[in-house]
Formats: structure tokens, C-alpha cells, sequence
């Protein structure tokens, strides 16, 4: 499997008091494929998903996309 994958600059102690995320959850939804999101150590956002969903023993080709 793979996914896209992108993080935020880190952020500071006022916009995390700002945003309300005191914890480390991890958080995601399943409306589409698949998305995730989590609050890192260095205090980053991390966001992630997946737009086609994974079948069950399929490959990947060289760019790392799976069979349609």
C-alpha cells in the first residue's frame, strides 16, 4: 500500500493552544478512501491519505500506483 503524505511547519505553543489539540490522537476519516492526520513529535501536522482504494493482492508499478 501507499499514500501521499504531508506535514506542516512546526508549530508553536499559541497556535496549538489556538487549534485546541492538547494530545497526540491520530484522527482520520473514511468518507472517500482514506485520510489521516496526527500531531507530531516535533509538533508538526502530518496529514495523509489515499484516493484508490487498496485491493487485496494487487501489485504496485514502478511509480508505486496500484492496479486500476
Amino acid at each position: 500500500m501507499n499514500s501521499s503524505m504531508i506535514a506542516t511547519e512546526r508549530l508553536t505553543a499559541e497556535q496549538w493552544a489556538t487549534i485546541g489539540w492538547e494530545g497526540r490522537e491520530t484522527l482520520g476519516d473514511m468518507a472517500h478512501a482514506y485520510m489521516y492526520a496526527q500531531r507530531t513529535a516535533d509538533d508538526r501536522i502530518a496529514l495523509g491519505g489515499r484516493g484508490v482504494p487498496y485491493r487485496f493482492g494487487s501489485r504496485t508499478d514502478n511509480d508505486g500506483r496500484t492496479q486500476q
